[in-house]
C-alpha cells in the first residue's frame, strides 16, 4: 500500500500534529488487514525523508503495551529508509523552511515538524526509542550523494550521510542523486532503482525467517480467551497440574471428566497463572481435525512458517516439526475439547498424528474421554464435580445479585445446587438466567421443581462467555453439551447408544448390571460386546460405577438430558418407554414369603417406580409390574405404598374383564389375569387358555389377599374386610369351602379382627379356622402351618400365652421340617415365641429366642430388612424390661437407624421405635428426652394416619404416661382425654382400646391425687375388660391391682388388700409366681401392711417380692432396688434403724450405678436414709446419748437440706429434733436458734398452703412427700 501525506513542510500549512499523522497511518493499515490471512502477513515499510520519521513514530505507538495495533508491530520484519533525517537536516535549509513555516503559521499552520527536521531533543528521543524497540528488525538506509543547489550555489546535501544512516548498521547505501531523487527514479533500468529493488526483494524473501526468529526470541501468546475473572476454587487441581507440568522433558497432563464440569476453565486459569513459566503459549480446539487445522494455521503464521491452504497435511506436519525442534524453545500447548475417540484411534491419522512430542514442550489436554488421555500417554487428572462451598461461591460470583440471609432463599440455593449435583455449567447457566430475567433463586427453584418440561427448558438456556460455543457456532447449555457426547456415542457403538436410551427411562442411581445385560438389546448378552459398550459410557463419564460394582449411576443432569434427547422424536420415545416397561416387568421378581429375593427386589424397585411413571396405565404389562411392586412393598412393611400399587394393578385387571364380587360371599364372579408366563419383552398381551385360568385367578386373588392385609396393617379395617370378603367369595366359588386356600382367606379375616382388637369376632372365627386346618390335614403343608401359626396369635391376643406357645411350637416344628430353619416364615414363628415369653415375664428366655431369630434374619433377609429391624426393636424392649436400659437404647437406636434408612422417617414401624426410645428414657427418669422422642413418634403417625387413627391415639396414651413421670398431671390428663375422645369415635363403647384408655386415665387421676375419679375410671376399665377378656386375663388383673392402689391412697387399706389379693391370685395362676407383675403386687401388699402398722407382715411380703425380683432381674434392676428401699422403710417403722440404713445404702449404691447421682430415684433413697439417720438420733436421744443423737440428726439434716430444701416440712421436723436435743443438753442459745429457724420455715409453709387453697389448686405438689409409702408407689 502507499500512504501519502503532505511533506512540503517548509511551504505548506500543516494542520495536524506528528502523532496524529502516525495514528492515521496505523489506522489506515489496520483497516486493510481485517481478515485472518491479512493479519498474518509480514509488513515491510518504505519511507522517504520525514515519512521515515513518521514510520518510526507509528511503530513506537504500535509496540506500546496495550496498543490496539500490536499486530502491526509484531508482523513488521523490515524498513527501508530513503534519506530520512534520523539526526536532523541541513541547518541552512532548515532555517529557510522555518521562515516560510512561520509565515504560514499566520494561516493556522503548525511548526512541530521543524523540531524534528532540525537536531533536537525530540528527534533524539524518537531515534533512541525506535532503536531500543526494533533493534532486531532489518533496516536499510539509503542516502544522497549529490548536494542541493539554489541559484547555482551548492548548499550541501539536505540530509547528509551521518544523519541518513544508522550507526553500526550493515545496510547503509549511497545513491547518485539528490534528496528529491531518492524516491523518484528515471526508469526500471535506473541503477538507483535497481539497487533499492534488490534490497527490497531481500527483505521480502527473508520475512518468514524473520518472523520465526522474532517469535523464538520474544515468545508468542496465541490464546483466544482472556482470563476468567469469575473463576472459583479448584486450587487442588491447579496444584496437580503444576506438579505434572514442572520439570524438564516432554510433559503431558489430561483433564478428563464429564462435560460441563469445568475442564476448559481450569486449563485457562492455569495458563494465565503460569504465563511466565514458558515462552510460548498456544491454545487449539481439538473437537475435530477441521478445528485443529484452523488453529494450527494461525500458529504457523505467527511463528513464520509457510502456509499452503491447499496442502493442509503438509502445513500441519511442518508446525508439528517446529514444536519438536530446538528452534521452538519452550512452549505449552492446550488441546481443548479433544472428545472424539475416532480422531485418536491411531497416531498415523486423525488429530493424534499432529500432536507434538517436543522435549521442551508441555501439553494440556481437556477431554471427556479417559481413553484419549490414556492413548496420548498423559498423566490424567479426573475433574470431579465441585464441592458444596465451591459451588455456592461460583453461584454467588455469577448471580451478582444480593443474596439475603432469608432461610427460604438460602435453602432454595442449597437445594438447587444439590439438584444440579454441583455441576459448574448448570450453576453458571442458572445464575445467568436469573440475572438476565431478574428471577429470584426461590422463584427459579420453584420453576425447576414444577414439571419435566420446564426443567428441560431451563437446562436449554445458553450462556455466552469464553466457552467453546463461540467457536462451534452454538450457544453452550447443559443440553447442547451432552447432545454432542450422545452423538459421538451413536457413531462409536450402537449398543452403547441403545443402553443410553434404555437408561434414560430408568432411575438415575444404582442401575443393576443384570438389568442391562438381560435387556434383550442386540449384543447385550455377549460379555465382550457388552463390556466394550459399557466401557464407552464409563470412558465418557456418562455413567459411573455404583457402590457395589455391579451397578451404575448416571449424573442426574445427564439423565435429564438423555430423556430430552430421546424425546425429540415422540414415536421413538414411546417405543423405548414400552420396551423399558417390558424389560423391568419381566425381570422384577415376584415377592413371597419363602421366595423373597430381597436384594434383587430392592435394587429393581426405584427403576420399577420410575418406569411406572412413564407407562400406560391401561396396559396389562403395567398391571403385572404394579402387582410385583405392591407385593414387595407389603413384605417390606410399607403398607401405604402396597395399597397404592396393588389397587392400581387390580383396577387395570377389573377394567380388562376380571370381574370381582363387590361385597360378601353371596356374590360370584370370575377372575382372569396374566401371571407373567412367556417373555413380555417380545409380547405385551398373554394368550389365555383353560389350563391357565385358575393360575390367573389365583394371581389376582393373591393380590387382593395381600391388599386386604395391607389395609389391615395401616388400620383401615373396613377396606380390609371389604377386599377379604371379595377374595373369599371367589375362592369359595372356585374351590369350595374345604379347600386350604379357603382356609387361608378365613384366616385373613381373623388376622384383620386381631389387628382391629375385636376379640369377640376372633373367638367366633377361631373355631372355623381350627376346623379348616383339621379338614386340610396332609394337604398344602405351608398353608396349614400358616393357619397354625395364626391360631397362636389368637391365643396371645386373648392373654393365653401358654396355649399360644403350644401352637407356635407346633408351627415351628412343621416349618423347620418343611421350609428349613432359616426360612422367613420359620423365623417369624421364632419371633412370636420370643414375644410370648416376653409377655410371660420370662425375659431371659425371650431374649434367647429373639437372638436366635435375629441371627437367621440377618443371614437370610439382611441387616436392613424390616423383619430384622423389628426383631432388634423387640430385643430393645426385652432389655428395657430387664432394666438394662443402656443396652435397650443401643438396640433401639440400631433398629431406628435401619428403619429410617429402609422404611423412612414417617413409617409406622419407625415411629413405634421412637416411642420405645421415649419409654426407655422415661424408665431412666430422663423425662424431657422421653417427651421429645414420644412427640417425634406422634408427629410421624399423625402425618401418616391423621389424628383419629388407633395407632395415633395409642401414641397419645404413651405421652400421657410420660407427663405422669414429669409430674405434669394436668397435661397427662389432657392427653389421655384426647385419646379417649378419639377412640370412642372409632370404636363402639366397650371396645378394648377404649377401656385400655380408661385404665390410663385412671392412673393419671391417681397421680393427681384425685383417687375417687381414678376409681371410677378403673372400675369402668375393669367392667370393659371383663366383657372382652376372661377373668384372669393379664389386662384384667393389672386393672385390679391399680384399683387396690387407689383404695390404698384413700386410706382404705382393707379394701386395698382385698383387690391386691384378687389380682395376686389371678397372676399366680395365669402368669406364675415369678412373673414381674405378680411380684409387684406382692410388694404393694407389703406397702399396705406397712401403712396399717403391721410391719412384720409387711416385711414378710416385701421379702417375698424381693426374692422373686432378684431371681428374675438380679440385684441391680430398678424394680429390685425399689423393693430394697421399701424394706428400709419398714425397718424404719420397726425402729430398727441400723438395718434400715443397711438396706437403704444397698438400694442407693445400685441406683447411683444405674441412674447416676442426680437421679430422682437416688434422691428418694437418700431421703429415706435421712429418715433412718433421724430415727437413730431419736433412739440415742431416748437413751440419754444426746451427743450421739446430735451427730445423727446433723447427718440427716445435711441430706434433707440438699434434697428437699431448707424449708421443707421434713427438714424442719429434724430441726425441731435438734432443738429438743440442745434443750436436753442445756444449750439454750443453740436451741433458740434452731427453734427460730423452724418457726420461720413453718410460717412460709402455712402461707403457701393458704394461697394455694384460695387459688383452688389444692396442696402444693412436686416436693417429696413425707409419707415414704406414697413415695414408693408413685407412678405405678
Amino acid at each position: 500500500m502507499t500512504y501519502q501525506h503532505e511533506s512540503r513542510w517548509q511551504s505548506c500549512a500543516l494542520l495536524k500534529s506528528f502523532d496524529d499523522f502516525a495514528k492515521d497511518l496505523l489506522e489506515t493499515l489496520s483497516e486493510m488487514r481485517q481478515s485472518q490471512e491479512e493479519q498474518e502477513r509480514a509488513i515491510i515499510f518504505i519511507g522517504h525523508s520525514l515519512g521515515g520519521l513518521l514510520i518510526k513514530q507509528a511503530l513506537i505507538i504500535a509496540g506500546a503495551k496495550g496498543s490496539p495495533y500490536k499486530n502491526i508491530s509484531d508482523r513488521t520484519t523490515g524498513v527501508i529508509f530513503l534519506g530520512v533525517p534520523h539526526l536532523g537536516s541541513n541547518k541552512l535549509l532548515t532555517f529557510l523552511g522555518w521562515l516560510q513555516a512561520t509565515f504560514c503559521k499566520l494561516f493556522g499552520s503548525r511548526i512541530d515538524l521543524l523540531n524534528l527536521a532540525n537536531r533536537s531533543p525530540e528527534l533524539d528521543k524518537l531515534h533512541h526509542q525506535f532503536l531500543s524497540s526494533y533493534k532486531d528488525i532489518d533496516c536499510i538506509c539509503f542516502y544522497e550523494s549529490i548536494p542541493e543547489y539554489i541559484l547555482g550555489i551548492s548548499l550541501g546535501p539536505t540530509v547528509d550521510e551521518r544523519s541518513a544512516t544508522i550507526s553500526g548498521n550493515l545496510h547503509n547505501i549511497g545513491l547518485a542523486t539528490d534528496h528529491r531523487g531518492l524516491n523518484k527514479f528515471q526508469s526500471r533500468e535506473d541503477q538507483n532503482y535497481l539497487k533499492v529493488l534488490k534490497r527490497l526483494k531481500g527483505l521480502v524473501d527473508g520475512a518468514p525467517e524473520a518472523l520465526k526468529k522474532a517469535a523464538s526470541k520474544e515468545g508468542l501468546w496465541v490464546v483466544p480467551y482472556s482470563q476468567n475473572k469469575l473463576f472459583t476454587g479448584r486450587q487442588n487441581i491447579s496444584e496437580q497440574l503444576r506438579k505434572i507440568l514442572s520439570g524438564s522433558g516432554h510433559r503431558c497432563a489430561a483433564l478428563w471428566g464429564l462435560g460441563g464440569v469445568g475442564k476448559s476453565q481450569i486449563a485457562l486459569e492455569y495458563i494465565h497463572q503460569y504465563v511466565k513459566s514458558v515462552r510460548h503459549m498456544f491454545w487449539v480446539h481439538g473437537a475435530s481435525l477441521a478445528t485443529l487445522s484452523r488453529d494450527y494455521f494461525k500458529i504457523s503464521a505467527k511463528v513464520g512458517l509457510p502456509i499452503a491452504e491447499e496442502k493442509v497435511e503438509e502445513t500441519l506436519l511442518r508446525l508439528k516439526d517446529w514444536f519438536e525442534s530446538d528452534e521452538s524453545s519452550d512452549w505449552m500447548l492446550v488441546v481443548d475439547n479433544a472428545d472424539d475417540l475416532s480422531e485418536f484411534e491411531t497416531n498415523r491419522e486423525g488429530i493424534w498424528r499432529y500432536i507434538p512430542q517436543g522435549i521442551k514442550g508441555a501439553l494440556i489436554v481437556t477431554t471427556r474421554s479417559y481413553a484419549i488421555a490414556n492413548r496420548l500417554g498423559c498423566d490424567s487428572i479426573e475433574v470431579p464435580r465441585m464441592d458444596r462451598d465451591e459451588a455456592k461461591s461460583l453461584f454467588q460470583q455469577h448471580y451478582k445479585g444480593s443474596i439475603t440471609e432469608n432461610s427460604t432463599e438460602s435453602d432454595s440455593i442449597r437445594n438447587l445446587l444439590v439438584a444440579f449435583d454441583f455441576l459448574p455449567l448448570a450453576i453458571v447457566g442458572a445464575a445467568s438466567f436469573m440475572r438476565e430475567t431478574r428471577t429470584l433463586p426461590v422463584e427459579y427453584f420453584e420453576m425447576y421443581n414444577s414439571t419435566y418440561e420446564i426443567q428441560i427448558s431451563l437446562l436449554a438456556h445458553g450462556i455466552n462467555n469464553i466457552q467453546k460455543g463461540q467457536h462451534q457456532g452454538i450457544t453452550e447449555s447443559v443440553l447442547t453439551t451432552y447432545y454432542v457426547t450422545f452423538r459421538q456415542i451413536e457413531n462409536l457403538c450402537p449398543l452403547a447408544a441403545a443402553l443410553l436410551r434404555l437408561i434414560a427411562f430408568l432411575d438415575w442411581q444404582a442401575i443393576p448390571q443384570q438389568l442391562l445385560q438381560e435387556s434383550g438389546l442386540d449384543g447385550a448378552t455377549d460379555p465382550v460386546v457388552f463390556r466394550k459398550a459399557i466401557g464407552y459410557l464409563l470412558d465418557y463419564s456418562l455413567i459411573t460405577r455404583g457402590a457395589n460394582q455391579h451397578s451404575y449411576n448416571v449424573h442426574r443432569l445427564v439423565h435429564l438430558s438423555m430423556q430430552a434427547y430421546v424425546s425429540r422424536d415422540p414415536g421413538k420415545a414411546n417405543h423405548w418407554k414400552k420396551r423399558v416397561l417390558l424389560i423391568v416387568s419381566e425381570l422384577f421378581p415376584v415377592a413371597k414369603y419363602g421366595n423373597w429375593p430381597w436384594d434383587t427386589c430392592s435394587s429393581y424397585l426405584p427403576h420399577a417406580i420410575t418406569v411406572l411413571k412413564h407407562s400406560d396405565s391401561r396396559k396389562w404389562v403395567t398391571s403385572i409390574l404394579l402387582s410385583k411392586v405392591g407385593r414387595h412393598m407389603h413384605l417390606k412393611g410399607d403398607n401405604y405404598a402396597a395399597v397404592k400399587y396393588l389397587e392400581a394393578s387390580i383396577h387395570i385387571q377389573i377394567n380388562a374383564g376380571a370381574w370381582l364380587p363387590t361385597s360378601g360371599p353371596e356374590h360370584s364372579g370370575r377372575v382372569g389375569t396374566w401371571c407373567g408366563q412367556g417373555n413380555p419383552i417380545h409380547a405385551e398381551l398373554p394368550v389365555m387358555n383353560e389350563n391357565s385360568m385358575w393360575e390367573s385367578k389365583h394371581c389376582t386373588v393373591e393380590d387382593i389377599y395381600i391388599l386386604a392385609s395391607a389395609y389391615a396393617r395401616q388400620g383401615d379395617y373396613d377396606k380390609a374386610h371389604e377386599w377379604s370378603y371379595r377374595a373369599l367369595a371367589v375362592v369359595e366359588k372356585s374351590l369350595g369351602r374345604d379347600h386350604p386356600n379357603t382356609a387361608n382367606m378365613v384366616q385373613q379375616i381373623v388376622d384383620t379382627y386381631i389387628s382391629q382388637g375385636d376379640s369377640n369376632k376372633v373367638v367366633e372365627r377361631r373355631g372355623q379356622v381350627t376346623i379348616e386346618v383339621g379338614n386340610s390335614l396332609g394337604m398344602y403343608c405351608h398353608d396349614i402351618l400358616h393357619a397354625v401359626h395364626n391360631i397362636g396369635i389368637v391365643h396371645s391376643e386373648l392373654g393365653e400365652y401358654r396355649e399360644a406357645l403350644e401352637w407356635y411350637r407346633l408351627a415351628l416344628d412343621g416349618r423347620e421340617k418343611a421350609l428349613g430353619k432359616d426360612h422367613p416364615n420359620t423365623l417369624q414363628t421364632i419371633q412370636r415365641i420370643g414375644a410370648a415369653y416376653r409377655n410371660l415375664g420370662e425375659y431371659r428366655e425371650a431374649l434367647q429366642w429373639y437372638r436366635l431369630g435375629l441371627d437367621g434374619q440377618e443371614m437370610t433377609l439382611g441387616k436392613d430388612h424390616p423383619d430384622t429391624l423389628s426383631t432388634m426393636q423387640h430385643i430393645g424392649i426385652v432389655y428395657s424390661s430387664l432394666g438394662e436400659y443402656r443396652e435397650a437404647l443401643e438396640w433401639s437406636h440400631r433398629a431406628l437407624d435401619g428403619q429410617e434408612k429402609t422404611l423412612g422417617k414417617d413409617d409406622p414401624g419407625t415411629s413405634s421405635t421412637m416411642f420405645l426410645i421415649g419409654t426407655i428414657y422415661s424408665s431412666l427418669g430422663e423425662y424431657r428426652k422421653a417427651l421429645k422422642w414420644s412427640l417425634r413418634g406422634l408427629d410421624g403417625l399423625e402425618k401418616i394416619f391423621g389424628n383419629g387413627h388407633p395407632s395415633t391415639l395409642t401414641a397419645m396414651r404413651l405421652i400421657c404416661i410420660v407427663y405422669n413421670g414429669l409430674s405434669e398431671y394436668r397435661q397427662a390428663l389432657e392427653w389421655c382425654h384426647r385419646a379417649l375422645d378419639g377412640q370412642e369415635k372409632i370404636f363402639e363403647k366397650g371396645d378394648r382400646n377404649t377401656f385400655g384408655n380408661m385404665y390410663h386415665i385412671g392412673n393419671a387421676y391417681n397421680s393427681l391425687g384425685e383417687y375417687r375419679k381414678a376409681l371410677e375410671c378403673l372400675h369402668q376399665a375393669l367392667d370393659g375388660a371383663a366383657k372382652i377378656f376372661e377373668k384372669d386375663h393379664p389386662d384384667t388383673l393389672v386393672t385390679m391391682h391399680n384399683i387396690g392402689y387407689a383404695y390404698s391412697k384413700l386410706g382404705k387399706h382393707r379394701e386395698a388388700l382385698e383387690w391386691y389379693r384378687r389380682a395376686l391370685d389371678g397372676q399366680e395362676k395365669t402368669l406364675g409366681k415369678d412373673h414381674p407383675n405378680t411380684l409387684n403386687t406382692m410388694k404393694h401388699i407389703g406397702i399396705v401392711y406397712s401403712s396399717l402398722g403391721e410391719y412384720r407382715k409387711a416385711l414378710k411380703w416385701s421379702h417375698r417380692g424381693l426374692d422373686g425380683l432378684e431371681k428374675i432381674f438380679g440385684n441391680d434392676h430398678p424394680s429390685t432396688l425399689t423393693a430394697m428401699r421399701l424394706i428400709c422403710i419398714i425397718y424404719n417403722g420397726l425402729g430398727e434403724y441400723r438395718q434400715a440404713l443397711e438396706w437403704c445404702h444397698r438400694a442407693l449404691d445400685g441406683q447411683e450405678k444405674i441412674f447416676g447421682k442426680g437421679d430422682r430415684n437416688t434422691f428418694d433413697t437418700m431421703y429415706h436414709i435421712g429418715n433412718a439417720y433421724n430415727g437413730l438420733g431419736y433412739a440415742y436421744s431416748n437413751l440419754g446419748k444426746h451427743r450421739e443423737a446430735l451427730e445423727w440428726y446433723r447427718r440427716a439434716l445435711d441430706g434433707q437440706e440438699k434434697i428437699l430444701g431448707k424449708n421443707h416440712r421434713d427438714t424442719l421436723h429434724t430441726v425441731c429434733n435438734v432443738c429438743l436435743t440442745y434443750i436436753k443438753l442445756y444449750e439454750y442459745k443453740k436451741a433458740l436458734g434452731c427453734s427460730s429457724r423452724a418457726v420461720h420455715g413453718y410460717e412460709r409453709i402455712f402461707v403457701r398452703l393458704m394461697l394455694s387453697s384460695v387459688k383452688g389448686f389444692g396442696l402444693p405438689r412436686g416436693t417429696i412427700e413425707s409419707s415414704a409409702v406414697a413415695d414408693l408407689t408413685r407412678g405405678y
